[in-house]
């Protein structure tokens, strides 16, 4: 079964896409199509959560990894695998296109969605 397609829907999401990216908390880099393959094929979706320096002096807390899978969520910090996570996303960051680009393609898309 196909699921119809909701354009108001998807414009939404994209929208607020392209207006959290402005954020300096947030990082939003596209993959371009151009970019045949890469690590990000080969990984599950996840969220690396990086943490800033809490208090002058002290160092930044580790980051950490949310991997969304069967049978459930799994949590990592650097010292059980969120490196590993850290140098993909690092890789895929180098092959993405830029954050600029990236938030005009977002909104370019939006567009073409919109009701």
């Amino acid at each position: 079964m196909q699921r119809a397609r909701q354009p108001g829907v998807m414009h939404i999401q994209l929208s607020h896409l392209v207006e959290v990216s402005a954020l300096p908390t947030v990082s939003i880099q596209v993959v371009g199509r151009e970019v045949n393959s890469h690590i990000g094929f080969h990984l599950a979706s996840f969220v690396l959560l990086e943490f800033g320096v809490l208090l002058a002096g002290e160092p930044p807390e580790p980051p950490e990894v949310f991997i969304d899978g069967i049978p459930g969520a799994l949590h990592l910090q650097r010292e059980s695998g969120a490196g590993e996570y850290q140098a993909a996303a690092d890789e895929l960051s180098r092959i993405a296109l830029s954050e600029n680009t990236s938030r005009a393609l977002v909104r370019e898309i939006a567009q073409d969605y919109r009701p």
